[in-house]
């Protein structure tokens, strides 16, 4: 995620139509904050996530309920 120009959300798709894919999310550019939201359904129990540290990186799955973060540097 490029986020030179500004703040990046992304939004994750529909959790229940998901179960078992992984996502990889890293940024590759300061100063701007990184949002990974849910949607409606939880990361860990939170509607959303973020990455603030250049070159940061998380990795969400979901269950086929929720998405969770099994990854993070």
């Amino acid at each position: 995620c490029n986020s030179t120009d500004g703040n990046v959300t992304i939004n994750l798709p529909n959790a229940t139509e998901s179960k078992g894919k992984k996502y990889y999310f890293i940024k590759t550019a300061n100063p701007h904050v990184v949002t990974i939201s849910g949607g409606s359904y939880n990361i860990n129990g939170a509607s959303a996530t973020t990455i603030n540290s250049l070159y940061g990186s998380k990795t969400i799955i979901s269950d086929g309920a929720q998405w969770y973060i099994i990854a993070e540097v």
